[in-house]
């Protein structure tokens, strides 16, 4: 299972051209300095787990489709693994595995 633990902002940029011209984007890393849109290219699904408590804050079978927040932790999923009854902060994700708390 591939991770992406405590995410962090680790630049700014302002896009200076096309429908987004002047705005500003954030890109992301992970504690290793991994990038988080390279790193992304390779997974099939994520979670975004609150490392505090291991809930479920998010979860998309569209990697790239996931809006991630700073000092949260993703895992890559796969996507028959979501239970059926899935609703975010009514499962934990523990080493691997979803958890009911509802």
């Amino acid at each position: 299972m591939k991770s992406f633990l405590d995410v962090k902002i680790s630049s700014e940029v302002m896009i200076n051209e096309g429908p987004y011209s002047g705005r500003k984007v954030f890109l992301f890393a992970d504690q290793n300095g991994k990038d988080w849109y390279e790193e992304r290219k390779t997974w099939e699904a994520v979670v975004m787990v609150d490392p505090k408590t291991n809930v479920i804050c998010a979860l998309e079978k569209d990697v790239e489709y996931l809006t991630i927040a700073p000092g949260m932790n993703l895992y890559e999923i796969k996507e028959t693994s979501i239970p059926v009854d899935m609703v975010l902060g009514n499962y934990k994700f523990i080493d691997g595995v979803f958890i009911s708390i509802a």
